[in-house]
């Protein structure tokens, strides 16, 4: 509502658009339309001059943004894995952040540049973008294969202590076998 600190206003009115009839404002107006619009004010006062009409921009976002792509430095077994993250897109409000968790029960952390995988196994890697407006993408998902663990000597199911070899020395026709002196 506006203000006429002389003989008082006596009405309010706005307008969805600049070549839309002017409707007497009574209730709060509910915008629901996805997209921009332009939304204009004025007052009238009990002579009926009409203020100097104002305006606002209301934006309404309820698309979900795409979900973002993910890339490893390795699809292949790796001690450890770089993953980049290209954003999802959004035409609306734009793209607020994008985040990863490792695992269905890992927590969600904001991507802010290259992130090291490094826990050993498959590890499934979720993505998801979310817009301005507060909107999350269908999420995305790449696998991570991280052998970090040095392999180990076993012999039966037992850890081998030591192991000799016989020296092969080659005489020309193929490789003979020589015992050890000790």
């Amino acid at each position: 509502n506006g203000v006429d600190s002389g003989i008082g206003v006596l009405r309010s009115q706005y307008r969805l658009s600049s070549s839309a009839a002017w409707i007497d404002y009574n209730d709060p107006v509910l915008i629901t339309t996805e997209g921009q619009t332009t939304v204009f004010a004025q007052s009238i006062d009990r002579l009926g001059k009409a203020s100097q009409p104002i305006s606002a921009v209301v934006r309404i976002d309820k698309s979900k943004p795409t979900a973002p792509t993910a890339t490893l430095s390795s699809v292949e077994w790796t001690p450890s894995a770089t993953l980049i993250v290209t954003h999802g897109t959004d035409l609306r409000s734009g793209i607020l952040k994008s985040q990863y968790k490792i695992g269905e029960k890992g927590e969600w952390q904001d991507y802010n540049g290259t992130t090291n995988i490094t826990n050993n196994g498959e590890n499934t890697i979720f993505l998801q973008s979310i817009d301005m407006a507060g909107n999350t993408s269908p999420l995305a998902q790449v696998v991570a294969k991280i052998d970090n663990l040095k392999p180990s000597h076993r012999s039966n199911g037992s850890v081998v202590q030591s192991v000799r070899i016989h020296a092969c020395h080659a005489w020309g026709r193929g490789f003979e076998s020589r015992p050890d002196r000790n």
